[in-house]
């Protein structure tokens, strides 16, 4: 029996085989990775597109965790402002309702519990750091315990032991605001009028029916209540405003981070439905060039006569 000599066919359909199983293995690699290829390598071409990416990825991310924390600031900030706003409203009411009913029973002991009520506000902390304390965050930025404490004092502000250093923060990379208050600035009108009604009624105390006098004494208090209220007042709307900006830049920092996030993702990640189909493409490839590799050996002129 004559025979066809197949080794050149042999051979050149081992190194197609062999190509065949390469391909396969690195779609293989792709699929149980998800991703294109586990070095540069395999990436030439877009390697500065995604190390740029990258960065201004963990920069962006970098901004949207600092951002986390310091809107936890300014949060609570506002929620203390509220709850301040609130005892200030308190007091005013509790004052009205004295003049209106022209007795001053309990009036002193009422707003006392507000005014603790209020210094415990002002001494409010976020892991361990005084919110209201400027630069000084391990320094209780209110002194006076009651109002007889503050009534001891020389004057209003003595009662405060922040610096005047205000919190201020980069939110963008072209974004530097002040983020936060300072405890005098917001309540300073506040412990005024609440230590001239003090020294007033340690002078004459105020505990039961009220002269003339009197009512128009605490009228002239209720009306500088209300004037500290609109005072702390301007400081809520700006943090409001403050809120409202931060919400815009997270926002646009997050919709960068999904940008960001797409990109990286079509250099290095696996196309799991085009790799599917190319590996079964190239596992037909295979199982038919082993087919035709078996077949050679046996090739003989006889099978074309």
């Amino acid at each position: 029996m004559i025979r066809i000599s197949t080794f050149g066919q042999t051979a050149k359909l081992l190194n197609t085989l062999n190509q065949h199983q390469i391909e396969l293995n690195q779609t293989q690699n792709q699929i149980g990775s998800g991703k294109k290829s586990q070095t540069y390598d395999g990436l030439v071409g877009m390697i500065p597109t995604l190390s740029s990416a990258q960065s201004m990825k963990a920069q962006t991310q970098g901004m949207i965790d600092s951002n986390a924390k310091i809107r936890l600031a300014v949060n609570m900030r506002d929620n203390t402002i509220a709850t301040i706003m609130s005892s200030i409203g308190a007091i005013k009411d509790t004052l009205m309702n004295s003049i209106s009913l022209q007795n001053a029973q309990g009036l002193r002991q009422t707003i006392d519990a507000h005014f603790k009520s209020i210094a415990g506000a002002l001494n409010i902390q976020l892991d361990n750091s005084y919110l209201f304390a400027g630069s000084l965050t391990s320094t209780k930025p209110f002194i006076p315990g009651d109002l007889n404490d503050l009534a001891a004092l020389a004057s209003a502000d003595d009662s405060f032991a922040n610096d005047q250093n205000a919190p201020v923060n980069l939110l963008d990379v072209q974004t530097l605001v002040r983020t936060g208050q300072l405890a005098d600035e917001i309540v300073k009108p506040l412990m005024e009028v609440l230590r001239a009604y003090t020294l007033l009624d340690n002078a004459s105390p105020m505990t039961g029916k009220l002269n003339q006098s009197e009512v128009d004494a605490l009228l002239v208090i209720a009306n500088d209540v209300e004037a500290s209220r609109k005072h702390l007042q301007i400081h809520q709307s700006v943090n409001g405003i403050l809120q409202k900006q931060m919400d815009e830049i997270e926002q646009k920092q997050s919709n960068f981070l999904d940008t960001l996030t797409i990109l990286i993702s079509d250099i290095e990640d696996t196309d799991m439905p085009s790799a599917i189909t190319r590996l079964q493409q190239q596992q037909s490839a295979i199982e038919a060039s082993y087919k035709i590799l078996s077949r050679l050996p046996n090739l003989s002129l006889t099978n074309y006569i």
